[in-house]
């Protein structure tokens, strides 16, 4: 009998709880490497964890570099303004319709209620007529009106509702625009805030970034030029510096002072 040369099948093995979550790791296992040799890292420390940690911190940064970035406040303001001028000059036509053209609303809304069989808010009230001539069981018929005038005075009401909802948005994004220091969301923001959170629970002697005239260093600032570099990231030490002025100082000033704040 010959031997067959049908090759076995590759079994695949399974996706980490990792891989499923963040999908293919963006750290190879050289780049892990580099990392944990830029800083002393504590004794005992739990390196899958402190893997996962700087993989949520890569695809937190992909993602959102990928997507769709916020409008400013400044295009929001005129697009929501835009939208509560066009609901304020249907409000003012529909206001003018007179008799005439209310009616024809009416009849208009009563076809599309018959179409569908449904209005969205109301249910119709059942009329019932005598029994038809022909009906040999003589039994009284249900004739469905459909409360057409109730509908369109609710959705009259609920346009002029979302016309001042756009007029609110618009304020709220014009003292948005107005604040000082605004500006749009950054991906790298988030970055620098979870990776400095990873060095922190990892690392045996934490040391902040610091600057000594046109001198950079401190074992962090060597920790985050590891840890980007892999991303694409290639900041120079002034960058990364400052970056972390940026993003990761205010959020601790903020906790600081939360902390500092008296209770009750």
């Amino acid at each position: 009998m010959a031997e067959s040369r049908r090759k076995p099948r590759r079994v695949r093995e399974p996706l980490s709880e990792q891989e499923e979550f963040f999908g293919k790791p963006y750290y190879s296992a050289g780049g892990i490497d580099a990392i944990l040799q830029s800083f002393e890292p504590k004794n005992g420390l739990d390196r899958p964890e402190f893997i996962k940690r700087l993989e949520k911190a890569a695809w937190w940064f992909v993602e959102l570099a990928n997507a769709r970035p916020d409008a400013p406040p400044s295009m929001r303001e005129r697009e929501c303004k835009t939208l509560r001028s066009l609901a304020e000059k249907l409000l003012s036509k529909m206001g003018n319709l007179g008799v005439r053209g209310s009616s024809g609303l009416a009849y208009a809304a009563e076809a599309i209620a018959k179409a569908r069989n449904e209005l969205p808010d109301f249910e119709p009230e059942l009329v019932e007529h005598p029994p038809s001539p022909g009906d040999p069981q003589k039994l009284p018929v249900k004739v469905p009106i459909w409360p057409v005038e109730k509908q369109v005075a609710k959705s009259t009401a609920e346009l002029e509702w979302l016309r001042d909802v756009f007029a609110e948005a618009a304020r709220r994004a014009g003292v948005e625009k107005a604040a000082p220091g605004n500006r749009p969301f950054e991906p790298k923001a988030v970055l620098f805030r979870v990776l400095h959170q990873a060095y922190w629970t990892a690392a045996a002697s934490p040391q902040r970034p610091w600057r000594r005239d046109d001198q950079y260093g401190g074992e962090e600032l060597r920790f985050f030029r590891a840890a980007l570099t892999p991303l694409g990231v290639k900041d120079s030490d002034a960058a990364i510096y400052d970056s972390f002025g940026r993003f990761v100082k205010p959020v601790e000033e903020l906790r600081r002072s939360a902390r500092r704040r008296p209770r009750g």
